[in-house]
């Protein structure tokens, strides 16, 4: 078993952008299978790093989810400060990424909606005792002004659909009644 955890940590630790992309997995199997509970701070730094990389490349996506499981990382510790950072850079990334798609122009306003909602959700997630000193209530407030606002612009991209009228005296399939 030690082995395997020294091999765990190692691809973990590991800097290349193959392995990057499998920290999440890795990190995610490491706290299903409750491994390597001594390193849970190291983890959870290098998940909230990485989501922080993620930021910087416009990823918002993944930055979420490292941030996610640092996030639970922290409370297992627990570590109570980094993980309302983590919980508050979670909301953030989700309203970063609203924003990105908000911009897109048609076609996007449905996502960035649904992001727009997720960030709302995500900054509710922080206890009240930590709100004011992270402004919550305010980001909500422009959260949902701006979730308002992308569902205006959403029904004003769509279209009409118009199908033909029904066609009179054929055969209803259904009940065997003329139409």
């Amino acid at each position: 078993m030690v082995k395997i955890e020294e091999y765990l940590v190692e691809a973990f630790n590991t800097d290349t952008d193959e392995f990057i992309d499998i920290a999440y997995s890795i990190a995610d199997l490491i706290v299903e299978v409750g491994a390597l509970k001594d390193f849970t701070l190291d983890i959870a730094e290098r998940l909230e790093t990485l989501g922080h990389k993620y930021i910087s490349a416009d990823n918002f996506q993944n930055a979420i989810r490292h941030f996610q499981l640092s996030s639970r990382m922290y409370m297992k510790i627990p570590n109570e400060s980094k993980y309302i950072y983590t919980l508050v850079k979670t909301a953030e990334c989700y309203a970063q990424d609203a924003e990105k798609n908000f911009n897109l122009g048609n076609g996007a306003k449905l996502i960035s909606s649904s992001l727009f909602e997720s960030a709302i959700h995500a900054y509710r997630k922080i206890p009240k005792k930590f709100r004011e000193e992270h402004s919550i209530d305010q980001k909500i407030s422009m959260l949902r002004y701006k979730l308002n606002e992308a569902g205006r612009h959403t029904l004003d991209e769509m279209g009409t659909i118009r199908t033909p009228p029904p066609v009179s005296g054929l055969l209803s399939p259904l009940n065997n009644h003329y139409v």
